[in-house]
């Protein structure tokens, strides 16, 4: 009588525990049929993997799918290793997270003001460019790196700056006198039995290696997005891995195996803007997660540490336009059993010439940035600052629009039958203000 009573309290957990590798099967399947994903996931909890599944093409014109043992670049998830070394060494007291950039290299620019733990929590201040033309190594980005000014004092604002991350690259290689793709290898890869995980360069030949994809904004198919002098990111965003490796990397955090207890701490606690030290801290719905989110060229990915529920969601894209914020809460929900919606493929209105007119103008965000919005024909066309080709946006409904390919919403607001704004539902909504 024990037994059957023990068995149907724990049964809403085992048929819980069943259902979420077809959840997310039937959720990341609607994806990928509406054009809208393409990559790997994994969920994992308990020290159990209960969902791993491969979607898409690492090679479109190849015909060749993605499998679960892919290959994808990662992007900024490559912070997360470079943090780990930096505290390495400073564990080992080969440098302290304290000490000045100008101790490691000469010469820089508000070097004496700027900690590595500015540089860590991407609250150094720095502002520059690595001016043209482009370099070729990371010595090269680090000594040809054109400091223009701070743009606050180091320490007091959070300001997201890739150079933070390729600068540390540099110092580590230079405290330890080994090349840095050496010294994630040795380091940390090794130890977290990462054996298809490492710093990526252009025309790097593997039989596992995905091709990133974009959406021709003419023609709405994908395209392969060039290969690029990747290497130069470096400790910024070069590293390639695959679902399983980054869930072994996620065992390797939770045992400890590359950082202790203490600088585990040190890493994943806040300090600005919900930003640690390489590491990002996440509410949801009251739980926390920590992690990382990436987007390169072709690519984008995300790592979800779940610490107290025991929970790992790894996504990995090589479709750049995914929604990934949206994906993300999806499979963040599908893993808690919680209510989210599968992708519906939206309509197309068609719709007047002088509805269309009303939505000509310039609209502006309160940092400066603008979107010029004209007609062309019978099509509503949008050109970003800084960008050399429009985008057309498709109509679902008189004031409701979409970017063929990825789906992004944007939706004219008005106010006393004026339109006064732009709505563009991406990165969390950016809403601009017509002004011209």
């Amino acid at each position: 009588m024990v037994r059957i009573f023990l068995a149907v309290l724990l049964l809403p957990a085992y048929l819980n525990a069943q259902t979420i590798p077809q959840k997310a099967d039937e959720l990341l399947t609607a994806y990928a049929q509406q054009q809208k994903f393409s990559g790997n996931v994994l969920i994992a909890k308990e020290g159990k993997i209960l969902f791993e599944k491969a979607y898409g093409y690492a090679d479109i014109s190849r015909g060749k799918l993605n499998t679960t043992e892919t290959e994808f670049r990662v992007g900024s998830l490559t912070k997360m290793f470079t943090s780990a070394v930096i505290l390495q060494l400073a564990n080992e007291g080969k440098l302290s997270l304290t000490d000045p950039v100008s101790k490691y290299v000469k010469g820089f620019p508000y070097g004496d003001q700027i900690q590595l733990t500015h540089l860590l929590s991407h609250t150094s201040g720095i502002k520059g460019s690595t001016g043209s033309p482009a370099p070729l190594t990371l010595d090269e980005s680090v000594t040809n790196f054109k400091v223009q000014s701070l743009t606050f004092t180091p320490g007091s604002r959070f300001e997201y700056n890739n150079f933070n991350y390729i600068l540390l690259s540099y110092i580590a290689q230079t405290v330890s006198g080994t090349a840095f793709p050496q010294l994630l290898e040795t380091r940390l890869l090794e130890k977290s039995n990462m054996r298809h995980t490492g710093l990526d360069w252009k025309d790097r030949s593997s039989d596992k290696k995905a091709l990133g994809y974009i959406t021709n904004p003419e023609t709405a198919n994908w395209q392969v997005v060039n290969d690029g002098n990747i290497a130069i990111a470096s400790g910024a965003g070069a590293l390639y891995s695959t679902t399983k490796d980054l869930y072994n990397w996620s065992t390797a955090i939770s045992n400890q195996v590359v950082l202790n207890d203490s600088m585990l701490v040190t890493a994943m606690k806040p300090v600005q803007n919900n930003y640690g030290l390489g590491w990002m801290v996440t509410q949801s719905k009251e739980r926390t997660y920590v992690g990382h989110t990436g987007s390169i060229p072709g690519f984008i990915a995300n790592f979800m540490k779940f610490p107290k529920e025991d929970i790992t969601i790894i996504l990995l894209s090589n479709y750049q336009d995914v929604n990934g914020r949206q994906l993300s809460d999806d499979l963040i929900a599908v893993a808690f059993n919680e209510p989210y919606q599968l992708p519906v493929k939206k309509n197309v209105a068609a719709l007047s010439s002088d509805v269309l007119n009303k939505y000509v103008g310039e609209y502006r965000l309160p940092n400066g940035f603008s979107i010029n919005v004209s007609v062309d024909g019978n099509k509503l066309y949008a050109l970003a600052q800084g960008d050399a080709q429009k985008i057309e946006l498709t109509a679902e409904s008189e004031n409701k629009f979409f970017l063929k390919g990825p789906e992004t919403e944007i939706e004219f607001l008005q106010e006393s039958n004026v339109v006064k704004y732009m709505f563009v539902n991406m990165q969390g909504g950016q809403k601009f203000e017509k002004v011209k």
